[in-house]
């Protein structure tokens, strides 16, 4: 009877580490199951953020390209800057006969 019970408790104990070990892997297991939701999370933020970039990036470069499309010659920046001026002081003079005319009559 005492190698019985001996060995029944040898068997109670196997079973509580038993138990033990499934808990403690248990508890890994749902860790590392948080863990890769996290990842998934973040891989998929760094997605979207990476499609926002690369959208902007490629918005930028077409920008550049429209830019370098109307950049102007040096040599005739001063020459546009005259008629711009010379176009600000007829519409200034236009403004002016057309409030004249409208008082006169």
């Amino acid at each position: 009877m005492n190698e019985l019970q001996r060995q029944v408790e040898q068997l109670q104990t196997y079973k509580q580490e038993m138990q033990s070990s499934n808990e403690a892997l248990s508890n890994e297991k749902q860790a590392l199951e948080q863990q890769v939701q996290s990842a998934k999370l973040q891989s998929s933020q760094l997605q979207e953020v990476q499609t926002k970039f690369e959208s902007e990036r490629e918005q930028l470069e077409n920008n550049l390209k429209l830019e370098s499309k109307f950049d102007l010659d040096p040599d005739t920046e001063p020459e546009l800057a005259e008629t711009k001026e010379a176009l600000a002081q007829a519409v200034r003079q236009l403004n002016q006969l057309k409030q004249e005319q409208g008082t006169d009559a």
